[in-house]
């Protein structure tokens, strides 16, 4: 009987330690290609200081000549996805830059100007849109076939 309660603890101990060690392990397969998808718009610019022997680094927003925007996988039936809908959702470009959407869902999407002033029709999986942005503004767009996906390119 004791042998039994000595066995049984030591397994629960073994489940324990190799379920802490798995989640510590485990990541999403694309979690380096989410946060490069959400970093587009920063550049890095590294500053040096000698007088106190420590390097800084000055992180800044920046408009830029192209981006590219995931539609994100799944984005068809969460209807919660919120601001991760569009990866990047919010984004800013320089004036005559062009931004590529790219539908990585397994569902067909639109990327609708609230303005009207940009519309891509369906866009399939795997497939591309892309729009050159000529004028100075903040455009709004959305997804008419799923209205909770939205995003935001501000030119300028």
């Amino acid at each position: 009987m004791i042998m039994n309660i000595k066995l049984l603890a030591s397994i629960a101990v073994f489940a324990f330690l190799v379920s802490v060690v798995g989640t510590f392990t485990m990541q999403p397969a694309n979690a380096e290609d989410i946060k490069v998808k959400l970093q587009t718009n920063v550049a890095i610019t590294d500053t040096v200081t000698t007088e106190t022997k420590s390097t800084a680094v000055d992180v800044t927003k920046r408009t830029t000549a192209s981006v590219a925007v995931d539609m994100a996988e799944g984005a068809a039936s969460n209807t919660e996805c919120s601001d991760q809908c569009y990866v990047p959702n919010n984004i800013k470009i320089a004036v005559g830059g062009t931004v590529t959407w790219e539908n990585v869902d397994s569902a067909a999407h639109t990327v609708t100007a609230s303005d009207g002033s940009f519309d891509s029709g369906l866009v399939m999986s795997e497939k591309t849109f892309s729009h050159e942005f000529g004028t100075v503004g903040t455009f709004g767009y959305a997804c008419t076939v799923h209205p909770w996906m939205k995003g935001t390119v501000t030119v300028g």
